[in-house]
């Protein structure tokens, strides 16, 4: 890992405007630079010496809540098996208890389910006002969490482990509740100030020069973006930090029992449960065996993007930071892991007739499902939420994508493929064999720029104001609505034009016309919303969803 940390942050930040700042430890030596881009063809200028840029950390926080619920358990004020039936009517006043109306399988949910994503809470809670917003989580109160834990009912934890920010916001305030104090305050007490962290907060200092005039610009591709802001969500997203400061949080977890954290830095990089191919502890994400464990958690809000990633057993760490949320943040993170599980990369023969018995659809859970298509006499794949890739045959049953450290190893039963393992770095997701049908083809030349490509707005009296951002790329579609993350939309079958999300249920239906599509209506939950496309193309930098394999 003993890259240039400016040549990292030129690389993360692309062709994006905004900022990247880049820290590194290795050799027991801290190695810091900071990148801004003012406009999009413009240069990407070194940051002056001593210009240390502020920005939003996103769901990294997530692993403050987590060291604090550590640091709970290692004081004996709370148990990892604690439930929400016994801890939330004890910390609420008289009224709020009355009010609180958990059924069975709330109440008990556990505090270990709830940092380990495996409490079956939804991402989201229904109740969220409006994820669209430019800055959509302050107006979500203690009072709205609340209610909507009294009105769900979701299935008896635990679940397979599925990433859930509401978990961690309500992680996050029955911390906040057991100690009388808000969550900020709590990590300022117990994390920040005693890591020296001066430059990690939840809201920023009224002075500018310490706190919006530190703030790395936001970006969304091209577009400003806004700052977000939280209220009972701050146990899930609410951070912003510095790339020195948060390489200090990252050298004190790696360091153990014998660090500035004591006990409860070496409780949170123990595994806890499984999730994706990977395992989970106090928020953490680690892959490896444990001789050679890498931990990592990444951020994103509005306009940033982050990651922090550790190796103990190197004495390594790293903090990449973005202030665009199309930047590729994770990239670096990527290729790290890549180099410390390398899968092979030999390149066999394979006789074309025989790439037919591989095509399909292999599912690890109910959510997650890897497909298979043979075309021009290639094996292409991907895994839910990914585009397709071409794959290279390695050995006999076994095909890699080099380029992402992937490798797919089929298994036979009575002489026939009927399972799979997706290998990379370090983490391993297990497939079987189903009935589901694949389509008969990966990409379709008819899907070009010149037909799709461009920004699709609503108009009218009364229609939302939403800007659709779509992208054609090698012959298969890429769509997003306002700040949310650009995914692959594949065709339905029988149905001209219209595209559909596999990792949430909408489609889009294009309505054709001279020279390519003219319009498009979404189709969600019931409702049709048009909009039309507008002059101009957006960015053709490669989607944050094509590192494909890895979830």
């Amino acid at each position: 890992m003993e890259s240039e940390p400016e040549a990292v942050a030129r690389s993360v930040l692309g062709g994006h405007p905004g900022a990247a700042a880049v820290g590194l430890w290795h050799d027991d030596k801290g190695f810091y630079a900071e990148v801004r881009r003012a406009a999009v063809g413009g240069a990407a200028e070194r940051q002056p010496a001593g210009a240390v840029q502020l920005f939003e950390i996103g769901s990294i926080s997530k692993v403050f809540t987590g060291l604090l619920l550590a640091q709970a358990v290692e004081r004996g004020d709370l148990a990892l098996d604690d439930t929400l039936g016994k801890l939330l009517p004890a910390s609420l006043d008289a009224a709020q208890a009355r009010a609180l109306k958990l059924k069975p399988e709330v109440a008990a949910i556990t505090l270990r389910q709830l940092v380990t994503h495996t409490s079956c809470l939804p991402r989201m809670p229904a109740n969220f006002p409006d994820l669209n917003a430019a800055n959509p989580y302050p107006g979500y109160t203690r009072q709205m969490m609340l209610a909507e834990l009294s009105a769900l009912k979701p299935k008896r934890a635990p679940c397979e482990a599925e990433y859930s920010n509401f978990g961690f916001a309500v992680l996050g305030e029955v911390l906040s509740l057991r100690y009388g104090r808000t969550w900020e305050k709590l990590v300022t007490d117990r994390i920040t100030k005693p890591l020296d962290m001066a430059s990690t907060f939840q809201h920023l200092p009224e002075r500018k020069a310490d706190g919006l005039g530190r703030m790395a610009p936001p970006f969304s591709g091209d577009k400003a973006a806004s700052l977000w802001d939280f209220d009972a969500f701050a146990g899930a997203g609410s951070l912003r930090s510095t790339a020195p400061d948060m390489l200090t949080f990252g050298r004190a977890l790696m360091a153990g029992r014998g660090g500035p954290l004591g006990a409860a830095a070496e409780r949170v990089l123990q595994p806890l449960a499984s999730m994706a191919g990977a395992q989970i502890g106090y928020a953490l994400i680690m892959r490896g065996p444990p001789e050679r464990r890498t931990y990592f958690h990444s951020g994103g809000t509005g306009g940033f993007r982050t990651q922090l990633l550790m190796m103990p057993d190197v004495g390594q760490a790293a903090i990449v930071m973005v202030s665009n949320a199309e930047a590729q943040a994770d990239a670096f993170g990527a290729d790290v892991l890549a180099a410390r599980y390398k899968v092979g990369d030999t390149n066999i023969a394979l006789d074309v007739a025989a790439l037919p018995q591989y095509a399909g659809v292999f599912r690890a859970d109910a959510r997650t499902a890897f497909t298979f298509v043979v075309q021009d006499g290639k094996l292409y794949g991907r895994m839910t939420g990914q585009a397709y890739t071409a794959m290279t045959p390695a050995a006999p049953d076994v095909f890699t994508l080099p380029q992402f450290g992937a490798e797919f190893a089929f298994g036979r039963q009575n002489g026939k493929v009927a399972s799979m393992v997706l290998r990379q770095r370090g983490g391993e997701i297990p497939a079987r064999r189903t009935d589901e049908p694949a389509p008969a083809v990966a990409t379709d030349a008819a899907i070009t720029a010149q037909r799709y490509t461009g920004h699709y707005l609503t108009v009218g009296d009364g229609a939302p104001k939403l800007d659709f951002d779509v992208r054609a790329i090698d012959g298969q579609l890429w769509a997003r609505l306002e700040q949310q993350p650009l995914l692959p939309v594949f065709p339905v079958p029988g149905r001209a034009g219209r595209f559909a999300w596999d990792v949430v249920a909408a489609e889009l239906q294009f309505e054709p016309a001279t020279g390519g599509a003219s319009a498009l209506v979404l189709h969600q939950d019931g409702q049709a919303i048009r909009a039309t496309r507008v002059a101009g193309t957006p960015g053709a930098a490669t989607p944050a969803g094509a590192d494909k394999a890895s979830k």
